[in-house]
């Protein structure tokens, strides 16, 4: 999953799982392409994050991600994404 930067603002994607967690690893990256360095950015503009949601056991777990300053957890988050995840063996 793609999601959107607020970096440079000091946003960051928070993410919690509810549920069984050890159905799932969540694996997180920049998006940049391999091997390639990160290109100029303008004043003001972030780099997008990849998270890669892998199977690990059978279970279901919600994956929650919360753009927010990390420093103001009190807060509401600026945006939400949410994944319903089962995995099954088979």
């Amino acid at each position: 999953m793609r999601l959107p930067s607020r970096g440079p603002a000091g946003y960051d994607w928070i993410l919690t799982l509810e549920g069984d967690e050890s159905a799932v690893d969540v694996l997180r990256s920049a998006a940049l392409s391999p091997g390639i360095s990160a290109p100029p950015l303008s004043p003001g503009q972030g780099i997008d994050q990849i998270f890669t949601v892998l199977a690990v056991s059978s279970g279901h777990v919600v994956i929650r991600f919360e753009q927010r300053l990390p420093f103001q957890p009190e807060e509401p988050p600026v945006d939400e994404r949410v994944l319903d995840v089962t995995v099954e063996e088979g």
